[in-house]
């Protein structure tokens, strides 16, 4: 289609181009030849891609490396410093003991999750904790671990959110329920191909091989935690069904699943849980262990000593419970630690935790948030100049955007809405989506008026008027392209148009806004 779009383009523009043009101004040669050699140039590059894509090895080595970059990048941006707290988990009782996964030590940490992860037999694992305990993180730190260790014939990981899984709905399975397998496949090979640069052919290929190692995160934020409806009619249920169905061969296929603690109670009281999995359970940071990262993350520990001081003395006291979760810990260390571009002063003082009006956890933790809002406008100045209250009052909107598409499955043209991802050219439902249409129909058609207008004004002027029949050639073209373009942003999810999601915010940070995602 593609293909043929350009040829026509070429003709109509050698048509529009060439208006004067007589026998004898060509040589047929000459445009024979060079017609052949574009045509060999095409076929070349078409069978390249094709082999590219044939070398399982090269494309998963190719995966490997986008994907190294690009949860490096998500680590920096949720901790702001390579150095992170070494959450330990707990292995949780299972359920059912002859259900799970083999190998699984009763203890573990964040620095040692690769190795934990390689002596399970089948390599299945679950994530759980409290909201903010370092779930994603745990999951980055493992894909990264896996990524640095990995031969060529190792699977790649592949961390994807649970909650794009538009083919998942609530309610009961459908009747004739759909192959598992290939409800699976046909997601990773989708999501990967839209997020990576790897063809939909190489990711099914990758998939079908067993070099795909998914690494799903978000399983409770595949549903909205307000007016939640019976729990067996999640779409998270319905997922964790349709995994435990996914096999490899003759036995379940590998994976890992992030999801807090709460919502995979729910689960396990309607008899769902992930099979032949190890359960992790991440535990609160210690107050010994929390005040040892602070010690080691900032600059003068004396200005920490009455926060230091209130952690030892009272293990479980307000401070203690808010500083007990990695994100909230790094959040007050990097908000009290910024310090002014010009005179080197700290903007903030520790002290300020202590505040009487700050004498519980809620408090404790709307504080932090209204300081992180606070501080990353002064390092990233927002438009217009808005103030933080209208910063939060934005993030607010966004929240409850997600929140809601995650409660009702809002879907457009067959494509789930985010309900975790704040992804801008996910956005435009926000408006509604008659209004962004007829928007995007209105710029399209604008953009398209103005080109032509241009090109019959410039040939008039340098050439005269070009024959009725070239002038109509070129408005059908125009005409074809501009509808191509109007019925793609019609039909198609912004992901799909453009290639790759570009996630700005996660929900864990929204959450904190108060708004359970």
């Amino acid at each position: 289609m593609v293909f043929t779009t350009t040829l026509a383009g070429f003709a109509a523009a050698s048509v529009w181009l060439l208006p004067g043009a007589k026998r004898g101004d060509v040589d047929p040669l000459s445009a024979i030849l060079a017609v052949a050699a574009l045509a060999f140039a095409c076929f070349l590059a078409w069978g390249e891609a094709q082999r590219r894509d044939r070398d399982i090895a090269a494309v998963a080595s190719r995966l490997a490396t986008e994907i190294r970059e690009k949860e490096t990048a998500d680590r920096n941006r949720i901790l702001g410093d390579p150095k992170a707290i070494d959450v330990r988990f707990t292995l949780r009782r299972p359920i059912a003991p002859h259900q799970t996964a083999t190998g699984a030590r009763p203890h573990g940490t964040l620095a040692e999750i690769a190795d934990y992860f390689t002596a399970l037999e089948p390599r299945r694992m679950v994530i759980t904790g409290l909201p903010g305990a370092g779930k994603t993180l745990l999951a980055i730190d493992l894909v990264l671990a896996l990524i640095k260790d990995r031969n060529d014939h190792a699977p790649v990981p592949v961390r994807l959110p649970l909650s794009s899984w538009s083919e998942i709905h609530p309610g009961p399975t459908p009747s004739p329920a759909p192959d598992p397998s290939r409800l699976v496949t046909a997601w990773l090979a989708r999501s990967i191909a839209e997020s990576y640069s790897v063809s939909r052919r190489a990711a099914d290929a990758l998939i079908t091989a067993g070099m795909i190692l998914p690494v799903l995160d978000g399983l409770d934020e595949m549903d909205s935690t307000d007016d939640l409806p019976q729990t067996y009619q999640t779409r998270a249920r319905r997922a964790l069904d349709v995994l435990n169905a996914y096999q490899l061969g003759h036995e379940r296929a590998s994976l890992v699943l992030t999801c807090r603690s709460g919502r995979y109670r729910d689960l396990e009281v309607v008899q769902t849980w992930a099979r032949d999995a190890a359960h992790v359970a991440l535990e609160p940071v210690a107050p010994i262990a929390a005040c040892d990262f602070i010690r080691a993350r900032v600059s003068d520990p004396q200005r920490w000593r009455s926060v230091l001081d209130e952690i030892n003395a009272r293990p479980s006291g307000p401070l203690a419970r808010t500083l007990s979760t990695p994100w909230r810990l790094t959040i007050a260390v990097t908000v009290h630690e910024q310090q002014h571009p010009a005179s080197g002063a700290y903007l903030r003082t520790p002290r300020d935790l202590l505040n009487p009006a700050l004498n519980s956890e809620p408090a404790l933790r709307d504080h932090l948030v209204r300081l992180l809002v606070s501080s990353t406008l002064t390092t990233h100045p927002p438009p217009w100049n808005a103030t933080p209250t209208q910063a939060r009052t934005w993030l607010g909107t966004l929240a409850g955007y997600l929140n809601a598409n995650a409660a009702m499955g809002r879907t457009t043209h067959g494509q789930a809405l985010p309900g975790t991802d704040i992804a801008p050219l996910d956005l435009w439902p926000l408006a509604g989506p008659q209004h962004v249409i007829r928007s995007m129909r209105m710029i399209t058609t604008g953009i398209v008026a103005v080109t032509v207008a241009c090109l019959i004004t410039g040939m008039q002027a340098e050439r005269g008027w070009p024959p009725p029949w070239q002038i109509g050639i070129a408005f059908m073209v125009l005409s074809g392209l501009t509808l191509s373009v109007l019925s793609a942003v019609e039909s198609a999810s912004s992901s799909q148009l453009f290639g790759h999601r570009q996630d700005v915010l996660r929900s864990r940070c929204l959450s904190e806004l108060g708004v359970v995602l």
